[in-house]
């Protein structure tokens, strides 16, 4: 029980250390980038922290993959891995980082609700955010596409430059709206004028109406686009699971890394197995930002068998 505890708690000192020293330096270039901007010293303060912080939100497997290559040096530098692989196997040193894989798993799937949150801390301390911002409101119903655009937001005063909607169907415009001259009603938006084409016929209309309901949703947010679609199909399940697994793989191929049975000699080039846990953090990087339009299910897929083979092969090889 002692040497369990002795790992994780050598792990995690490493973890907040690389931490400390990684959000130091990101602080520092991003107050110095900050520094045109034009607002107080104590927001581009602020701002340089939260930016600091959302580099970490982005890319949160960085942080362990350092933490592990540093671990690394640290345990051979004092003979303490052998000691580990003496009396732990595998499955067990797999078992005592369990807690911390599974801490930046569920911070890995929530990174996306933690970046908006970010952003939205951020345009409280950019005053040009206030304006020329655009969002973009998606639904479909049956074979009808629905597009509504806002554009030219000012977010101080609830109002709308421009509103655009248009309906798409078989992948043409049957319908579509146009308004410049409108104005905020409680979360509501009024069209004093508007543009109407239907059946390749143009009409302009003077009449008030009410074009957009629950502004405040979409305008307090930084996020830029909105899907209405709440229906999750079969394929968008099994894509989100595979996610999970595929996550998951990736920090239990980088624990079995580093603490394999070649670990423990002194000879082995530590610049080799860096470079080998570099190569597989970049293919996990660059395949998280693949999405393919119509074969996106069976990329993923494949992707994640790929990273499933290694880890079955690390695991025979123990």
């Amino acid at each position: 029980m002692i040497i369990y505890r002795y790992i994780l708690n050598k792990c995690i000192k490493t973890i907040f250390i690389c931490f400390l020293s990684s959000y130091s330096i990101f602080f520092i270039f991003s107050l110095v980038g900050n520094l045109n901007e034009n607002i107080s010293f104590l927001s581009i303060i602020l701002l340089s922290l939260i930016n600091s912080f959302q580099i970490f939100v982005y890319i949160p497997s960085y942080l362990i993959i350092l933490s592990l290559i540093i671990l690394l040096i640290l345990l051979k530098s004092k003979n303490e891995l052998l000691i580990i692989k003496e009396y732990l196997s595998i499955n067990r040193t797999i078992i005592v980082f369990i807690p911390i894989i599974l801490f930046f798993i569920i911070f890995d799937l929530n990174k996306n609700h933690l970046n908006e949150i970010s952003n939205n801390i951020k345009s409280k301390f950019i005053i040009n955010e206030n304006y020329n911002e655009l969002k973009i409101i998606y639904n479909k119903d049956e074979n009808k596409e629905n597009y509504r655009v806002l554009k030219n937001i000012d977010t101080k005063e609830t109002k709308i430059g421009e509103y655009l909607f248009f309906n798409v169907q078989n992948q043409k415009i049957t319908l579509a709206e146009y308004n410049i001259n409108t104005r905020p009603i409680g979360d509501k938006i009024i069209s004093q004028e508007s543009f109407h084409y239907k059946d390749d016929n143009f009409a302009n209309f003077l009449s008030k109406e009410i074009i957009f309901e629950n502004i405040f949703y979409y305008i307090e947010t930084t996020k830029k686009y909105f899907n209405l679609n709440k229906k999750q199909n079969k394929k968008n399940s099994i894509i989100n699971l595979n996610q999970y697994f595929f996550i998951s793989l990736f920090y239990l191929i980088t624990t079995l890394i580093i603490f394999k049975k070649k670990m423990v000699d002194r000879n082995l080039s530590l610049t080799k197995v860096s470079l080998t846990i570099l190569t597989i953090f970049f293919y996990y990087l660059i395949i998280n930002e693949i999405h393919l339009n119509n074969y996106d299910l069976i990329f993923q897929l494949i992707s994640t068998l790929i990273l499933l083979t290694i880890f079955f092969n690390l695991k025979k090889n123990e």
